[in-house]
């Protein structure tokens, strides 16, 4: 009879899923890091998209104002002088 020896493909066998295992916990780690990441620079972005959409509001409203003032002021340059 031979002597048994161990299988070397069996310890190959059991170490391949712990390494894959790691691999992949490794890599879900990693992307839920990422996500986080993704979600606190989109959360920033929407705030900052935010201020600005009221700043252009403001801005509008004050353009519209000013274009209403203009208008409705008679400039002296426009004025016709009286011996017309």
């Amino acid at each position: 009879m031979a002597p048994s020896t161990a299988n070397p493909d069996s310890s190959l066998s059991s170490k391949v899923p712990d390494d894959r295992l790691q691999e992949l916990e490794t890599r879900l780690t990693f992307q839920e890091h990422m996500i986080e990441e993704l979600n606190d620079a989109l959360s920033r972005q929407q705030l900052l998209i935010s201020d600005m959409e009221t700043t252009v509001r403001v801005l509008l409203e004050r353009t519209r104002q000013i274009i209403d003032d203009d208008a409705s002021t008679v400039h002296e340059t426009d004025e016709k002088p009286p011996h017309y």
